[in-house]
């Protein structure tokens, strides 16, 4: 997209460098939820702008984005890198180990968000969302979409991502709140994920929505009696199991921004989440073969 075209989605999230570890082979290629929900908006026809931290050395990673996204490159000490090693016996089971991991984005170097549709934020690590950004978002005055997995993660030995509790955090209001049942319950500090999820909706979101791998997902707010809930489409092969919870962010908050009810945006959402599984991002040299 040219510099200075209009934006449907300003997108703020790491691009990264991710190493896939299966049965014993190793392949490098993009990822991060910079990467996913960039790939996620472009299929949907949206004009994007993605603000990413990126070293120097990585910015070949831009040449895996499309081209409806206008990207603006913060530079960075490090791009962020994860080694996932996946299951091949249950592929939605992986150990994620940090390798190296990007400066913050610099909210001065954001912006102003214009008349773009709603922003989508989506950190990784907990330093991704610091104090600076966090301010930025609650005075944009644009609809906020957040995915909570870098607020709940932190490292054991060897830097392997481990889950607790967040802290209590100053959250700007947040339109469509998202991650896995166990990321939900951690952020809530509840044992139950849907006791989890109406917490969250009553006190920072419109929406809080639970995705549950092959289980599909459920979308709760403060106004629905009960959980809407969302049939997951099933695989017809597995060719990628990385990415689909960024993907299946991203086409919700545009398809509720577009006007879809919950359980229509979810059951798009769903879709979109299985091709990604099916397909893999359609990029040359980024997916599994």
């Amino acid at each position: 997209m040219p510099p200075g075209a209009s934006t449907d989605v300003i997108l703020l999230a790491p691009l990264c460098r991710d190493e896939i570890v299966e049965r014993s082979r190793v392949r490098t290629r993009p990822g991060g939820a910079g990467f996913y929900a960039a790939w996620a908006l472009a299929r949907r026809g949206c004009r994007i702008r993605l603000h990413t931290p990126l070293a120097d050395g990585d910015r070949d990673l831009l040449d895996a984005l499309p081209d409806q996204a206008e990207v603006v490159v913060h530079p960075s000490r490090a791009t962020t890198r994860f080694r996932i090693e996946i299951d091949p016996d249950s592929p939605n089971q992986r150990r994620l180990s940090v390798v190296d991991a990007c400066d913050p984005l610099r909210p001065d170097a954001i912006g102003d968000v214009g008349a773009a549709g709603f922003v989508l934020c989506g950190p990784l690590l907990p330093g991704d969302l610091g104090p600076e950004l966090r301010a930025f978002l609650r005075a944009c005055g644009r609809p906020v979409d957040l995915g909570v997995q870098g607020l709940v993660r932190r490292f054991a030995a060897g830097g392997v991502v481990t889950l607790c509790p967040s802290p209590e955090l100053d959250l700007p209001p947040i339109r469509v709140l998202a991650g896995d049942e166990v990321e939900i319950m951690a952020l809530a500090g509840e044992e139950d994920p849907i006791s989890a999820a109406e917490k969250l909706a009553g006190r920072w979101a419109e929406e809080v929505v639970l995705t549950r791998a092959e289980q599909g997902a459920r979308i709760v707010t403060p106004h629905s009696p009960a959980p809407i809930e969302i049939a997951a489409v099933p695989p017809r092969r597995i060719r990628s199991t990385v990415g689909p919870g960024d993907t299946f962010l991203a086409v919700y908050g545009w398809e509720r921004h577009a006007g879809a009810s919950p359980s229509d945006a979810g059951a798009r959402a769903a879709e979109a989440a299985t091709r990604l599984i099916e397909e893999g991002c359609g990029v040359p040299g980024t997916d599994p073969t």
